[in-house]
Parts: C-alpha cells; structure tokens; sequence
C-alpha cells in the first residue's frame, strides 16, 4: 500500500543521485550504511561498469543499507526510501518521476563514448520543480563532470567525495574542476549532509504549510470532515489540527493549502485519512497500572457499598477508542463483585465517534500480553492466533456506541465517567461544556476519572479530589449545567447579576463553609418536585423528588420529556408547556391519571408550568414544570390568603435586613476570592496549556513506541529462530560421526566436529588458529594444495586416504558458499571407508568368481549344445539317407514316420539353439552404433513371405538410436515371428502392426496381431523358460524364443508387457533407451559371442511360451 502511493506520488520525490566507478564499492557501502530509512529520499545509483562484468552491487548494498535496493527495470517510478541500481551497458533517464532506461550495444554502431553519469545527471536536471542532489564518489575518468555542471544550473546540490579519501580521485577531481559543488568531504560526512537537508526540507514544508493553516480554507477543510462524519473539528485546539493537517500534506507533498482543499474533494478517501489522522487511539489495557490501583481500592469500594437490592452500577467510558480501558474497568468491577458475593449488576456504555474503533472495541481481541492480562487468562481472556481476546461473560457488561460528546445528549445517573487523555485536545470552552456535562451526567457521590495532564477547572468546588496525580474526583451536589454561547440561559436575579458581574458558580465564605449547601438543603426541603426545560423540552436539571416522574427505556438516551415521563402525564405537560410558549403566563394544570402497576391504579397530578428567560428574550428560552402529586393543586391562598401578625411582620422585616447585610459580605469576600483566584487561575492556564501541548506530543510518542514495540517482537521472533537454528547446528555437529572442519578464506579454522579429532589434534582454543599450524598423521601439505585449488576453482574434491593402520577414509573438500553464490573459505570432511572398502574387496572377489564361473558356464553350454547336435546331425543323415534307398518301398505310415522324425530332429536342433542363445542374451556384444528402426524393419520384413509381408504395416515416425543393432533385431524378428506364426489362420486376414511412442528417455515399440490372443489366466508367464501354448492347428515352439527376448530388452534397462483379449489378437509392447554409451566390440569370434549366427532359426521357431 505504501509503495502504491509513492509510485502514485512519484512526479514530487526528491532524488539523490549517485555517481561512482573504479573503487566506488567502498564508497557507496560507508554512504548508505549512514542513511536512515526516513529521509523521504530516492536514491539512483549509476556505475560506469564493463559491458561484460556481473555486478553483485544490489546484493552488497543489502547487507548494509536500512531501505530497499531494486534493480531498475524500463518505466519504473521512483519511490520514497528506495535504493534504484542501473545494470551495466544501459543509459538511464527520468521524466516526470519515470525512470527509462536504454540498452547501448556497442556493436550496432554506437560511437559516442559511454558516459552514463552524465547522461542520468543531465537527464535529472531537466525534470522540473524536484529537489535534486548529485553526488560524485570514487572512481576513474571524467564520467559525471557535465553532467554536474548542468544540475547545478538545474539548482540541485552537488556533493563531491574528497580526492585524498576515494579510492580512485579521476572522477572527483575532474568534478572538482567544474567549481560548481557544495560540498567535498568523506562518504559518511555526504551522507550526513543529505540526512541534515533531508530534516531541513521537512521543517520548511512543515513551517510553510503550519503558516498557511489560516482563514476560510482551513474552515472549508474541516467543515468537509464534519459533513462526511458529524465531527465538528473547530473545538479542537489549533496546534493539534495544524500539526495533523501539516503531516498528511506533507505526506502527500502538497505544499499549498488550497490544493489540499481540492485534492481532498477530488479523492473523498482522504477525508477518511485526514479525520483518522486527527482522531488519536491510543489506549492498552491497564493503562497506568497505579490508577487503576487507586480505582480498585478507593472508588469501587465507595460505589458498591449502597445495599440496595438488584442495584445496578452505571459507568461511561467516554473516548474510549479500541475499548481497552472499558474492559479493564470491567474487570476490576466484576472482581469486587466476586469478592462481595452479591449481586449486582453493572453495564458499562463505552463511546467514541470513531466507528470503525468501535467495531474493534467490540471484537475485544488484542495483542497486549502484559503481567496483568496473563493472571487473568482463562477467567476474562482467551487466546486466539496469537493474541488475546475478552470472554462472552465480560463482552456483555458493556455496551459500544458512537456518541459525540460534545453535541449528542449524554448519558443519566452515572456511577463512575472515565474521560482519560481526551480533554488535552479540546479547546477551552469544548473542555468546559464536557465537565459540565459529566457533571450533570454523573450522580450525586458519582465519580469522575481523567488522564493525568487534565484538569475540572471552574467545576472544582462540586468534586472531591481523591487522588490529584491520577485525577480522580467525587462529585459533592448537583448544580446546574454549564452551556456554551449558543445553548439557553436561565433566568436570573437582576440585581444580582448588576451587582455581581462575575456570577460565580460557586460561593463560599470566610469560614470555610460553602453557602450553595445550605441552599441546597433549602432547595430539597421546601421546593415541589420540579424540571427545567430548554426551548426544545429537553431536560436540563432536576429539581428536589421529580427524578420519580422520568424513566430511561433502553435504546439511544433521550432527554425529551415526551420520552421520559407517563404518555399521560407528558400530554398535560406539552399541552401547558404550548399555552405557556404563546401567552408568557404561568399555566397551572390537573390531571387524574392511570398508572399501571400501582395500588391505586389512578393519581391526580398538579402540574405547572413557568416561562423562564429575561426582558430581552422575545420567546421563552426554557420552563420550569413543577408536579405535585395529591388531591388538589397548588394553593396560593394557603400561602398568602391568611392573616399575618404585626410581630411576622416585624419579624420577616429583621430577617429581610440580616440577609442583605449577608449578601453585602459575601459579596465582598467572594470578589475579593475572585481577583485572587483569577491570578492564579491565569497562571495555572499558561501552565495547562503547555502540559497539554506536551500531552500530545506524549500520545503520539506512545503511538510511535507501539510501532516500535511491534518491531523489536518480530526481532526477537527472529533471534528466537537464529538460537533455534544456532543449537540444531550444534548438536547436529556433536552427533555425527563425520569428521569435518570448517575454515575461512584465510584458512583459520572456524569451527569443528569432535570427530575431526580422530585425524587431528584439535582443541576448542584453535579456533582461529590457521590449518597448517595443527598437528596430525596425514600429509598437511597435500590437503593444504587441494584446498587452495578448491577455493579457486569453487569445485569440490575427494579423494582417498589410508594410515598407519591401514584404516581406509575418504577426503572431501567444499568450498564454503554464502548466499551470493561467492566464496569464503572451505569445508573438509574426513569418512572412515574402511569398512565399505572391506566388503568392496570381498565382493571384487565373489564377482570375479561369480565371472570364471559364467564364463566356465557358457563355454559348457557351448560344448554340450555341440555334442549334442553332432549326434542329431548323424541320426539326420542316416534318416535320409535310409529313406532315399527305400522311398519306393515304404508305405504311407512309414514316409509319416520319417517325416515326424525329421520335424523332431529340427525341433531338437531348434531347442539346442534355443537354450545356447539364452545362457548368452543380455551379455556385452557388438559396440553402439546407430540404428535407423525404419530401415531395420524393413529388411526383416523382407525376409518373410510375400503373403507376409503385405500383412506386416509399420506406422510413422519410426526413430533413429544409437544402439546395439543385433539385439534390437533379434528383439523385433522374435514377435514378428511370433505374430505371423500364432496370427490368424486365414493369411488372407492377417494383419500385423508395429509401431512407436516416444517417452522421456525411452522409445516404446509395440507389436501386434490379430490372431487368436492370449487367455488372461496364462499372460503372467509367457516369458518363462519351455512354457508353452497349444493352438489348435498350429505348430507347437520351444518355449525359448519370448525368454530370450524378456532378457535382452532388461540388459538394455528396458522391460516387456503383453496386452491381449481371447479371440482379439495379442499386441507385445518394450521399451527401449534411446542412447547408450558405445562399447569396445568383442574380439572373441566363437559362436558364443554371436547370439545372432542361428537367428533365422529362432525366429521361424519363436513362440508364446505358456503352460
């Protein structure tokens, strides 16, 4: 989101650019290792690189800068805190907060020389209205000297690193030359001095705009906040305003007001910005753990001592923001509650005009893990993904609603209002009318709850102080509210008001004692039930009983009389109330009226009702409406109508006289009070004022401490999971039996293995000791050659060892590689092969007899096949020969015998053969070669039939490999075979077709007829040796051929499937490698060695081998 609205904000990001060559490495690392993350900077690096050098530039300024580095690609914006590298052979520029970049080939007739400084530095400063830096570090050539030259006509400033401190002074010297710069001095003083402009930049945009934070615009601005969201931001102290306004046009990097004006209605979303940005929400559970202390101990105690059954407790949270505080004012009554066990009800209505807070609030789940929220885990807290969140039970004693408190009506008959850290940001008379309300809000003994920097002011002498640090206060009387300009006024006495310009709330003589509660007493005693109206009928006090007459129904809080008091009742009223709004007289009214749920089930009511407001008003500003509850109405008779005595009347006249006589005093003393009083109330002001500004500059270090806090958990998950890997490391190092060191690029051991002890007489006090100073059994100097190679040539090495004992061990030699693929040392590992040697030189051995014994094998198979086929060739010939002497002599019966003896004879030659070509398939033969398969096919299909060879079809696409012709051959003439021999009995229908898929290292070559097929009871085991299938009509095989080619097709890593239906043909499928590695041919020329010298045979004699 963040860099969206850089990008967005692109055309106004100042840039830092920075040009280096030859030696800028170093420089470039010292600079960015000084900045920030803040600065609000763009920072473009351009290098004079060689076109064919591969630059790690972005990932070594990773490892040292605090913002990101990216590489430049073509359309890229810049953004805020963002480091941007230009790759080799490319020119750079910018328009309008695009970076562009453009390939240069060299080659495709590029003849300028390659300065791609100076380009990008040209290129800056004819991009308008931006602050622009240009800063030239180490390296070789004139690179960037123009380009300063224009920047600095362009009014950029340009720094330049001291020729005595770079490595390379070429490019800074020729820099230098222009006498255009601002600066010369190291790469971390330039980056102090970009830092320093940096903050100057940001006090000027803040001081420009604070200046112009006057008149109607600021007016307009607000008034847009109070439309979308009925927030009236005028209240609020000024500071306050102009410090959020300033920090989201700075943000924005708006300079004028008026532009603000309009961006804000052009892009209603940052109405929402500019009113959370005023709105300050920060709050924790707890909060000032001393406080809440003071609550449990001094304020609850006092609220829950009145044993009145059923009693409800009333508390408001006012500015309550994520609700923090309402849960943990709930939790220490729910605690009290407990330790009484009574039952009492307490419901607390926590406020804020932030909506969205209040959706948080009511959610209740929070990150906060304090000593506090931990003891009460499992009683008024859950876990939930990482955080905490408040229980069902306590979630229901409070009630979270939107309430503006300085317009809405507030809430009635509260226990305790808890107002903390709110008040800082109002203006004088905001803060007034607040206490006032709370005060009027609050019941008599009721508690009042601030933040520490706030203060009751004017309203002091209605509260006791219980605690002046953590501003806890106990309402002592009720007294009439305070309003600001635009709300009614009560009518007053005129010569009091003459006399007494002032008008203190509160008065109080010489003794101490205050004279409001004897009037107070007075007003209880004798004064009938009575409330006092605005204009709007709107209660705004309550006189003696009359709290009786009203009640609160759940819901939003009125305070409209129509509302609050009996539907009858409330109709007399409005009634008298209208006859008294048009004739300005008192209207005396009576009533019998229906209650429900009472005894009597009717009440007469005496109601009346009296304008209040002075001469100058035209209308009533407000009424009083007294109620009496009886048989008759007021009697002004009983007061007036009887005979009065001369001795009351001489009586009443010294009264009247001592009570002007107390009036002249206590007026004297209470201004005398007053001058003294204003005094220190002047200074007590100046002195609130600045606790107050202090206060927000308080909350938003809390805000930005939070921030803080949320970084330093990550980081210690982070370390957590270093340590973790850091102790897997170690006992993976302690357990394993491999012996291995590690070794820096110095060769300085870094660490070991304890196996490594077994080769070398290493202790923990080597380490950074150099390999060569170790002493050990082997030959250091050798290891020492294949190290350095290793780490020069980044290859690993192994190679065999043997010691004294004769212990065989393998050595293996890795680079060590960081992250960037670069090396920084090496790793040796030590592997006792001694065992693994043994049994290699055991089974060297076995294998070596297992071979003489093969080989001793297959020469005996040759032999028995040749004594065996001598004798047959023998019984041949005598056969024919003994046939032709007396062929005109033999009958019928006996020519079938000697036919049927010769098929035997052939078939035993078929068999021998068979069994000879068997004990050799899968051995080495000829040497790779390759083999067009289409061409092969081709020629074995020549050697059929004519009526099979039109039956024979070969699909496309048929491979060329690189292969051992012979076995490949022999593999197709065997199912060819094997297809003609068992296909159909009618030739005329024979149908046969080879074909080929292409897998990834192999070719699948299938083969298939439509003969009799195979029933699926005997697929499993046509390959076995001599089994055989009998097919009526057809000649019975040796059980051989299918075998053969079973071992052929695996020698070549590949195997064999058949796939058939009884009656649907059968189709044999192999695969195939499409290369292998050529082989020496075989010299040895003795039929053993040339499976394929009697091939012909087998193939006429191949067969589906079942049983």
């Amino acid at each position: 989101m963040e860099n969206a609205k850089n990008q967005q904000d692109g055309n106004n990001v100042p840039v830092v650019a920075l040009g280096a060559s030859a030696g800028g490495l170093a420089s470039l690392e010292l600079f960015f290792k000084n900045i920030p993350a803040d600065t609000g900077f763009a920072y473009v690096v351009v290098q004079h690189l060689a076109p064919s050098y591969k630059s790690f530039m972005p990932e070594i300024l990773s490892r040292v800068a605090s913002i990101p580095v990216v590489t430049i690609k073509n359309n890229m914006p810049v953004a805020q805190d963002t480091i941007y590298w230009l790759p080799p052979m490319n020119e750079l520029s910018i328009d309008n907060g695009i970076l562009k970049i453009r390939k240069i080939d060299v080659g495709q007739g590029e003849t300028r020389p390659v300065k791609p400084i100076d380009h990008f530095f040209s290129s800056l400063s004819r991009d308008y209205e931006r602050q622009k830096t240009v800063i030239i570090l180490s390296g070789t050539g004139s690179d960037g000297s123009l380009g300063v030259v224009d920047a600095h006509n362009a009014a950029a400033k340009i720094y330049i690193e001291n020729p005595e401190t770079a490595k390379f002074d070429g490019m800074p010297n020729s820099a230098m030359i222009t006498k255009t710069f601002d600066f010369v001095g190291t790469a971390s003083e330039i980056a102090e001095r970009t830092v320093e402009s940096s903050n100057s930049q940001r006090k000027e945009i803040r001081r420009n705009i604070l200046d112009k934070l006057q008149g109607s615009t600021k007016d307009k601005i607000l008034d847009l906040i109070n439309e979308e969201y009925d927030v009236d931001f005028n209240l609020y102290k000024i500071p306050t305003i102009d410090r959020r306004l300033g920090k989201r046009m700075e943000h924005l990097h708006i300079k004028d007001l008026d532009k603000y004006l309009k961006y804000l209605v052009q892009n209603p979303k940052e109405i929402a910005n500019i009113y959370y940005e005023i709105l300050i929400g920060v709050t924790e559970l707890f909060r000032d753990k001393e406080a809440f202390d003071l609550i449990s101990s001094s304020v609850i105690p006092g609220i829950l001592s009145d044993n009145v059954p059923g009693k409800e407790v009333r508390i408001w949270v006012a500015g309550c923001a994520s609700g923090e505080e309402a849960y943990s004012l709930a939790i220490l009554f729910l605690e009290a509650i407990e330790k009484l066990d009574r039952h009492i009800n307490i419901k607390i209505f926590a406020t804020d005009v932030d909506s969205h807070i209040l959706d948080k609030a009511g959610l209740g789940i929070y990150e906060q893990d304090n000593a506090l929220v931990k003891s009460y885990m499992g009683k008024y807290f859950e876990e939930k993904k990482g955080c905490v969140q408040v229980t069902s039970a306590l979630r229901r004693c409070i009630v979270f609603t939107r309430h503006n408190l300085l317009k809405d009506p507030p809430f009635m008959n509260m226990d305790l209002i808890s107002c903390r850290n709110l008040l800082i940001y109002f203006k004088s008379e905001a803060q007034d009318k607040a206490l006032s309300t709370f005060l009027f809000s609050l019941k008599r003994y009721g508690y009042l709850f601030l933040g520490p920097s706030e203060q009751i002011k004017i309203l002091s002498n209605n509260f006791d102080t219980i605690h002046s640090k953590w501003k806890i206060y106990r309402k002592t009387h009720d007294i009439k509210r305070l309003r600001d300009k635009t709300s009614m006024r009560p009518a007053v006495d005129a010569t009091t008001e003459t006399n007494n310009p002032r008008s203190p709330v509160v008065t109080q003589n010489m003794t101490g004692i205050k004279t409001e509660d004897a009037m107070e007493v007075l007003l209880q005693s004798y004064i009938p039930p009575s409330l006092m109206l605005n204009d709007e009928m709107d209660i705004i006090h309550i006189f003696g009983d009359a709290g009786k007459y009203i009640s609160f129904k759940p819901g939003k809080a009125l305070l409209n009389i129509k509302a609050l008091t009996n539907e009858s009742l409330a109709h007399v009223i409005s009634a008298s109330i209208d006859q008294c709004r048009v004739s300005r007289q008192i209207i005396e009214a009576s009533e019998t009226i229906k209650v429900e749920g009472s005894v009597d089930k009717e009440r007469f009511y005496n109601v009346i009702v009296r304008p209040l407001g002075n001469s100058e008003c035209i209308d009533p500003i407000g009424f009083l409406v007294s109620i009496d509850e009886g048989d008759k109405g007021f009697n002004k008779s009983d007061m007036s109508g009887r005979p009065v005595s001369l001795q009351e009347i001489e009586s009443h006249s010294l009264l009247v006289e001592e009570l002007k006589r107390t009036k002249a005093n206590l007026y004297k003393t209470v201004s005398e009070l007053e001058i003294t009083n204003e005094e220190f109330q002047a200074t007590n002001q100046e002195m609130l004022v600045a606790n107050e500004e202090l206060q927000c500059s308080n909350e938003e270090l809390n805000s930005v401490n939070d921030e803080l806090y949320s970084v330093n958990l990550e980081y210690h998950e982070k370390i957590d999971e270093l340590v973790k890997v850091t102790q897997d490391e170690d006992n993976l190092l302690n357990c394993t039996d491999i012996g291995t060191i590690f070794l820096d690029s110095q060769l300085r051991i870094r660490k070991f293995t304890p196996a490594i002890q077994k080769y070398f007489r290493l202790l923990t006090t080597d380490i950074g000791r150099q390999l060569s100073d170790i002493s050990c059994d082997l030959d250091v100097d050798e290891i020492l050659r294949y190290i350095h190679s290793v780490i020069k040539t980044m290859e690993p090495v192994q190679y065999e060892k043997t010691d004294k004992s004769g212990n065989y061990f393998l050595i293996k030699i890795h680079p060590y590689k960081t992250f960037f693929e670069s090396g920084d040392g090496a790793i040796i590992s030590f592997v006792d092969v001694s065992e693994v040697k043994k049994a290699e030189i055991t089974i060297k051995e076995k294998v070596d007899a297992l071979e003489k014994i093969n080989q001793d094998l297959e020469a005996f198979a040759y032999v028995v096949s040749h004594d065996l086929k001598a004798p047959l060739r023998t019984i041949g010939q005598l056969a024919q020969s003994i046939e032709e002497e007396i062929k005109d002599k033999l009958s019928p019966d006996n020519r079938k015998n000697f036919e049927d003896l010769f098929n035997l004879k052939r078939n035993m030659e078929a068999l021998i053969d068979g069994i000879l070509k068997y004990s050799v398939a899968g051995k080495e033969g000829a040497r790779a070669e390759p083999v067009n398969v289409n061409d092969l096919l081709n020629t074995i299909i020549k050697a059929q039939s004519p009526v099979h060879q039109n039956a024979i079809e070969i699909s496309r696409g048929m491979p060329t490999l690189t292969t051992e012709k012979v076995k490949l051959e022999q593999v197709f003439l065997n199912l060819i075979g094997n297809a003609i021999k068992y296909g159909t009995t009618d030739k005329s229908t024979l149908c046969i077709n080879i074909g080929c898929i292409e897998l990834e290292d192999f070719f699948q070559f299938s083969v298939g007829d439509n003969g009799d097929g195979i029933p699926e009871q005997h697929q499993g085991r046509i390959f076995t040796m001599f089994k055989t299938l009998d097919f009526p009509g057809k000649e019975k095989g040796t059980g051989i051929g299918l075998a053969v080619v079973k071992r052929i097709v695996e020698s070549q890593g590949g195997r064999i499937t058949v796939n058939s239906l009884e009656g649907k043909g059968a189709t044999f499928s192999f695969t195939w490698p499409k290369q292998m590695k050529g082989k020496e041919p075989n010299n040895d020329d003795s039929p053993l060695h040339n499976p394929l010298s009697e091939r012909d045979l087998v193939g006429t004699q191949g067969n589906r081998n079942k049983s």
